[in-house]
């Protein structure tokens, strides 16, 4: 119980100003503030959620915002989709996500990587050697992050060897998942989710790309020529949610990789 109380202050601590909240208008300003008595309420909302998989509907509904970005208005492609969930709901999967984060570095460490961070680095030595190099191809699988079934999902958390009780309460947290659409002032029905990981959600990058670790295995399987990287070892590609950069010493390296 007192891990769980830990983890909440510690996730609270980590709430930014200034945002948006959810469906229950909960602004995160409020949350930092709430006295001690709330925080044994929130254990227990939490402790329940994870054991039984039980949720408030409010922290399952997320609200779709369409913001326009640039041609045809009429054309869907042309606005980016900004989902708003519940702070409380975000607070409680931001918790998972430190716990299955933590699980991630005991048993697969060499799995995930930060994108960005990561990156920088890897140009960073490259740059040091003499007439170093690095070669990076990018892509962009923001169409796959809305379409991953889950029910591969659950099977691929289960061979990874992912607990039950784990699975259990976030597959309950998915099932009773929904979606509305804010448009013109009004908001549509709630929609049901049959697949994707779920937009503006704080575990969904993780759970991203710990569906694809069978292209990482593979790269990492081959005969194919990786990049060091201190502390991580030997590199073929890195992620971040939907983004992959794959990388290579040489074009012709880079080539056979893609």
């Amino acid at each position: 119980m007192a891990r769980i109380l830990l983890r909440i202050n510690e996730a609270i601590r980590d709430l930014k100003n200034n945002k948006a909240s959810g469906p229950d208008d909960i602004p995160n300003e409020i949350i930092k503030v709430l006295p001690d008595s709330y925080m044994g309420l929130l254990e227990q909302f939490y402790n329940r959620a994870l054991i039984m998989g039980h949720y408030p509907t409010i922290w399952t509904k997320s609200i779709i915002h369409p913001i326009f970005k640039s041609g045809d208005k009429d054309n869907p492609s042309n606005y980016r989709d900004i989902a708003l969930i519940s702070n409380l709901s975000k607070l409680f999967t931001t918790i998972l996500r430190s716990r299955l984060n933590e699980w991630v570095e005991r048993s697969n460490g060499s799995i995930v990587y930060g994108l960005i961070f990561t990156l920088t680095t890897l140009i960073q030595l490259s740059l040091r050697k003499k007439r170093g190099k690095l070669y990076v191809f990018f892509v962009d699988l923001k169409k796959a992050f809305d379409t991953v079934p889950h029910s591969l999902l659950w099977k691929k958390l289960t061979n990874l060897g992912v607990s039950y009780q784990f699975i259990h309460a976030i597959r309950n947290y998915y099932e009773q998942a929904t979606v509305a659409v804010r448009l013109r002032g009004s908001i549509t029905e709630n929609i049901k989710i049959h697949s994707g990981v779920l937009q503006g959600e704080p575990l969904s990058p993780l759970l991203f790309i710990l569906f694809m670790t069978d292209l990482i295995k593979m790269y990492d399987n081959s005969d194919l020529t990786s990049v060091y990287l201190p502390e991580f070892g030997d590199v073929h590609l890195l992620m971040y949610a939907d983004d992959i950069a794959i990388i290579g010493e040489s074009r012709i390296n880079l080539k056979k990789k893609d």
